[in-house]
């Protein structure tokens, strides 16, 4: 699921389909890294993705290119972490699920990790626990339950299972084939017509609600209506190539959004997998609440952890 995810040309991620989102995690994280000391530091970044986190902290200027090969992105995509390695050659890269970390105990000096280790369970926080220093710090941002990104996702989500539950790939192809045919019989107009009702009902939903997706689904819409209607002007056999590379990447982000729909936590599960923490001797565990502005719904938890 993940390799697909960064493999692929369009970006249908959780907050980075949202700018706003975006400004806030940046100014979550920008004042962290400018109050920490990191000469002599390793750090870990737990479900790096492309290395976002890292990105920030090198543009923050607190951070020496000398002191990249002591920064670890951990991953289990090997087309992310590899983006990394390109970046910044020096950095070090594993590939690796946050749940079975392939460090010795009390590892690391700052870990961090932006909407990631919750994706592999609560006993990823053990983990996390396990490699860090006992003088470390460990910071997250970590998916809300029933937060406006959550919810957000959750509605993307519903129109991406109408879209298959109504069959408009399936649809599309018989509509094309019997296009392309040229022959007019009765079976080639009924799919025609059934196939015209299809594309009615995603216009009415792209036309209520066209950011659905990050606007996906919209340009979807456009692109098969204009290439069903000018068939003369395209060769059928990119048409369905194209449709295929549709249906493949909307199935994946289905798969993404059930995996983020069953890691976002409530304040009472967070807090039960952060006790590990406190059991190891940290006394400072903080948990608050990211908005996008003070008039927004929360959209992810922010976690502080020291001594």
């Amino acid at each position: 699921m993940w390799e697909q995810h960064w493999g692929k040309t369009t970006n249908t991620a959780a907050h980075d389909t949202n700018a706003v989102h975006t400004r806030a995690l940046r100014r979550f994280w920008s004042p962290i890294f400018d109050s920490l000391a990191f000469e002599e530091k390793r750090l870990l970044d737990l479900a790096a993705g492309k290395g976002d986190l890292l990105e920030v902290l090198m543009s923050s200027g607190r951070f020496q290119p000398s002191w990249l090969p002591q920064f670890y992105s951990v991953d289990l995509s090997d087309t992310a972490l590899q983006h990394i390695k390109m970046r910044y050659p020096t950095t070090e890269i594993v590939r690796s699920d946050c749940a079975q970390l392939p460090f010795s105990n009390n590892s690391f000096d700052i870990i961090v990790s932006q909407f990631g280790i919750e994706y592999s369970g609560l006993s990823a926080f053990d983990e996390c626990c396990r490699v860090l220093k006992n003088d470390g710090k460990f910071i997250a941002v970590c998916h809300y339950q029933h937060g406006a990104l959550h919810n957000e996702c959750m509605d993307n989500l519903q129109a991406v299972n109408l879209l298959f539950e109504i069959g408009f790939f399936k649809n599309a192809h018989l509509a094309f084939d019997a296009k392309t045919s040229k022959s007019q019989t009765q079976n080639s107009i009924q799919v025609d017509s059934e196939f015209r009702d299809i594309l009615s009902s995603v216009a009415n939903l792209t036309n209520q609600r066209p950011y659905l997706v990050a606007g996906l689904l919209r340009k979807l819409f456009n692109d098969t209506r204009y290439m069903y209607d000018n068939l003369s002007r395209f060769e059928a056999n990119l048409i369905i190539e194209w449709l295929d590379t549709m249906e493949k990447e909307l199935n994946n982000y289905r798969a993404r959004m059930a995996a983020l729909n069953e890691s976002s936590l409530d304040k009472s599960l967070l807090g039960n997998a952060l006790t590990v923490f406190t059991a190891k001797g940290f006394s400072n565990v903080n948990i608050k609440e990211l908005k996008a502005d003070r008039y927004s719904k929360p959209f992810a938890w922010a976690i502080e952890v020291s001594k």
